[in-house]
């Protein structure tokens, strides 16, 4: 005999094999859940650093996007700028000639 364990709400007496076949099932266990936790840690690692990486990529694509926009946006005001005087010239000389 070597010591009292608890048993379904029972208090019941174990040899030493017994008692270090319980505890070699329990170091398994936890031994398996840390090796799951560390995996899981490094998941979430890499999926942090893909999300991470993904956002920059887009946010590049965003600022630049926003750039050609600005770029159109200068280049349509100068061609309606560009006709309205020329549009503003034509009816000067058609109102000079009437």
């Amino acid at each position: 005999m070597f010591g009292p364990t608890k048993e379904n709400q029972i208090w019941k007496i174990k040899t030493k094999e017994q008692l270090d076949k319980l505890i070699k099932h329990k170091n398994i266990v936890n031994y398996i859940v840390n090796v799951v936790n560390y995996v899981v840690n490094i998941v979430n690692y890499i999926v942090i650093y893909v999300v991470n990486y993904i956002a920059s990529i887009v946010n590049y694509i965003v600022s630049k996007t926003n750039y050609i926009v600005n770029i159109v946006n200068y280049i349509v005001k100068y061609i309606v700028n560009y006709i309205a005087n020329k549009i503003s010239k034509i009816n000067y000389i058609v109102n000079i000639v009437d």
